[in-house]
């Protein structure tokens, strides 16, 4: 009876410890992802800028099931970052004279008659940019992949696309400015 209790206390320890590690690990790959910077970027870590981008962020690690380390960030857009994304936006079509369209403001002008060559279909996408280009609320989810050393990492996710754009220059533009 004594050892069988020895043996169920060392086994919870052994399993305490064991989950204590792995929390620790967890906590160490997002901690090394908020205080790390992008060249591009290096100015802020990324942390701060997600952080103060969004609201209501978390963050979290997880291991797949080939082994790669995945570090992933959740929040809302905020009317900050909505304001910015829209700004960018504009400038964006003014230097290129083209803009980074989402298949969802397409498809709401067209749902309302205006197809890309009509006469209201410029002024139906700048409605539709307001509503569906970054808006306010959305929930966002960004996710950095570590290379199998763990020294290095890169952003291998971010979405939903359809209102972010499949630009990720153009993304990451948003959060650091």
């Amino acid at each position: 009876m004594k050892s069988k209790a020895i043996t169920t206390i060392i086994g919870l320890v052994l399993l305490f410890v064991f989950v204590g590690v792995r929390s620790t690990q967890a906590r160490d790959y997002v901690e090394a992802i908020k205080s790390s910077t992008l060249s591009k970027y290096n100015y802020t870590t990324i942390g701060k800028a997600f952080d103060t981008s969004f609201s209501g962020g978390t963050w979290k690690s997880f291991e797949t099931k080939k082994g790669v380390i995945i570090i992933e960030f959740t929040g809302k857009i905020t009317k900050e970052t909505h304001n910015t994304a829209i700004q960018l936006y504009d400038d964006f079509h003014n230097e290129y004279d083209a803009k980074p369209l989402s298949d969802a403001m397409i498809f709401n002008c067209i749902m309302e008659g205006h197809g890309p060559y009509t006469k209201g279909f410029e002024s139906c996408m700048i409605e539709a940019i307001h509503k569906f280009w970054w808006p306010v609320g959305t929930k966002v989810t960004v996710q950095w992949s570590l290379t199998v050393d763990r020294k290095n990492f890169q952003m291998t996710y971010y979405g939903p696309k359809d209102v972010l754009g499949d630009f990720p220059w153009y993304f990451l533009k948003v959060i650091y400015s």
